[in-house]
């Protein structure tokens, strides 16, 4: 039986460790903000000098995808913070972090900046895997 805490064995084994298991999980989490930092603004932004060479489009329109993508990344929070409820935060950020690593697989491939609203979508595919989601 599983209680709202996790089973009782997660609980027995956070009451055998010499020191309060939460210090366990700020590692964890600190290595998921990582991973997930290439679709935060800081993991982009550098790519902004490249990008802008390579599509020949001025800073603005740039600037302007990427908030359109991220306002429309995110939409799906809350979907993704059920899914968190139901599925539990290991499984959703596995899923999450999937779903990234195929983000910058299509990011990195020049053809889907073709035009504006690829671009949007492709930032909004992106971002949707960098901004951690609600109840993280």
């Amino acid at each position: 039986m599983t209680s709202p805490t996790g089973p009782p064995i997660r609980k027995h084994f956070a009451a055998k460790l010499p020191f309060f298991y939460g210090w366990l999980m700020v590692p964890v989490a600190v290595v998921a903000t990582a991973v997930t930092g290439v679709g935060q603004t800081y993991g982009i932004s550098v790519f902004n000098p490249s990008l802008l060479d390579s599509l020949g489009i001025s800073f603005t329109a740039l600037s302007g995808a990427y908030l359109v993508g991220t306002l429309l990344a995110s939409l799906p929070q809350p979907l993704i913070g059920a899914l968190m409820d139901r599925l539990g935060i290991r499984s959703t950020m596995l899923g999450v972090v999937l779903l990234l690593g195929l983000a910058c697989i299509f990011f990195c491939q020049g053809k889907f900046f073709a035009d504006p609203v690829s671009g949007i979508l492709l930032f909004a595919f992106v971002r949707s895997g960098g901004i951690i989601p609600p109840g993280w």
